[in-house]
């Protein structure tokens, strides 16, 4: 439970520094990039309502868009991914982060081009760096 509340910190502190960011024109996807990380630290009743509080606060609107999808779907399935697959925590979360991150542009409809690739680019790169803040504050909690 405690790795719960933790998980829940990060994501709130995620989330503050995205909405910060964004009110200086930066786009970083934080928030998910965090989500991604708790699924390789947490159980799977502690990430659900993450994963579900993450979708409400971004799409607040009745109707779902794919990247919602996406912000729903990839988290459950890095989860089990990292349980198949028990690739160390510190290549597998930053690498899930930049497939995350892809898929999510992707969804959008927008693509690479129409984003411009130095946008994305920092989003991946400030998401990979975020991602391993999960890892740093629980390695040393058991599961």
């Amino acid at each position: 439970m405690q790795k719960f509340f933790l998980g829940i910190l990060i994501f709130v502190a995620a989330l503050v520094l995205q909405f910060f960011a964004a009110s200086f024109g930066f786009s970083f996807d934080l928030a998910f990039a965090t989500v991604i990380a708790l699924a390789f630290m947490l159980d799977f009743a502690e990430l659900l309502p993450i994963v579900l509080l993450d979708a409400l606060i971004l799409n607040w609107q009745p109707a779902l868009s794919p990247t919602i999808v996406v912000y729903l779907v990839f988290p459950i399935l890095a989860f089990g991914l990292c349980r198949i697959f028990p690739w160390e925590s510190w290549i597998a979360i930053p690498s899930a982060v930049v497939v995350g991150t892809l898929v999510a542009v992707f969804s959008a409809g927008a693509g690479i081009a129409a984003i411009g690739i130095g946008t994305v680019l920092g989003d991946v790169i400030t998401s990979m760096i975020w991602a391993l803040v999960p890892y740093g504050m629980m390695k040393s909690r058991k599961r």
